[in-house]
């Protein structure tokens, strides 16, 4: 990492809670590029790419080399394979030299020069979140990632290979075997294939999920876990957290009110309802629609699970 690190997020569509991570990461490092990669922009003070324009050769190698093994449609999870593609096309195209790519329902409180006070030293050029795990069908996380262009080319150059040498697909299938006996939803996915490239690269993968010098970034703010499986106090299903000077602390698990500074939070899942109560930035244009879409976000989630159940139902009658 270095203070030019650029701050790029890569999303398609008008979420409602997209300019909540856009605009906490430019008020969190306000010195930094803040950079979306999406189909619409127009957010002010913020930095624009079109996918469109980064959907180059390697991409279409993996299109065509990709295949299906997920309960999930294969339209979202070949999409969260793509990104790491248009990333890696925006880098080359812009001459980037680092970036930290956060999903967007993460929202940042630290500001680069921050976070490299933290990790500035450490020269890997990878970053992600590594659970502890024994299973070689484990799964990393990248909602919070840092990454050079040279091991960005690494990593699709390794998802490429999945999908095309025996070697890996044979492994993905077996791995897609054993879970679908397990009748969870869910399947092969990029946190599949970048938890194999880190084991393959264990020594030079930095893992986010370990805090370091009094501070982490988080993973998930519904669940307890991070490095470890109990790590952090839970209090109504969310982690607990305190905020002073505007910063979120977490607590530790059984250790007396031993806190932890967050540099980021993720609000994965439905807790991206709870955004707009952990953001700290200014107001921004379109707020108040934001706002109201906010308080429609259970109930448009209830729809949509009402029409899959239905569609099923349909396919079965």
């Amino acid at each position: 990492m270095d203070l030019d690190t650029k701050i790029v997020f890569v999303h398609r569509g008008r979420s409602w809670y997209l300019p909540y991570a856009l605009y906490q990461a430019k008020h969190s490092s306000p010195d930094s590029d803040v950079v979306l990669l999406g189909d619409s922009g127009g957010y002010e003070g913020i930095g624009y790419a079109a996918l469109d324009k980064l959907s180059g050769a390697d991409a279409a190698r993996f299109q065509q080399a990709y295949v299906h093994m997920s309960t999930l449609s294969e339209e979202f999870e070949s999409v969260c394979f793509l990104r790491w593609f248009y990333l890696l096309e925006y880098m080359r195209s812009e001459g980037v030299r680092s970036v930290m790519c956060l999903d967007s329902d993460v929202l940042l409180y630290s500001s680069m020069p921050e976070i490299m006070g933290v990790y500035g030293r450490d020269k890997r050029g990878c970053a992600c979140f590594i659970p502890r795990q024994q299973e070689e069908s484990g799964a990393a996380s990248a909602h919070i990632s840092f990454w050079t262009r040279e091991w960005l080319e690494k990593f699709c150059d390794f998802i490429l290979q999945c999908y095309s040498i025996p070697k890996y697909l044979n492994k993905l299938k077996g791995f897609w075997k054993d879970y679908m006996a397990t009748g969870m939803s869910g399947g092969i996915c990029d946190m599949t294939v970048l938890y194999l490239f880190c084991r393959e690269n264990i020594s030079s993968v930095l893992n986010l999920a370990v805090d370091r010098e009094g501070s982490v970034f988080n993973n998930n703010i519904n669940s307890a876990s991070a490095y470890e499986p109990d790590e952090y106090t839970v209090t109504d299903g969310m982690k607990k957290v305190r905020f002073a000077n505007r910063k979120p602390l977490l607590f530790k698990s059984g250790r007396d009110g031993v806190t932890i500074r967050a540099h980021a939070l993720h609000f994965q899942g439905d807790a991206k309802g709870y955004m707009p109560h952990y953001y700290t930035g200014g107001s921004f244009m379109g707020k108040a629609s934001s706002d109201m879409m906010r308080l429609l976000y259970p109930f448009q989630k209830s729809c949509k699970a009402f029409v899959k159940k239905l569609i099923r139902y349909q396919r079965v009658s």
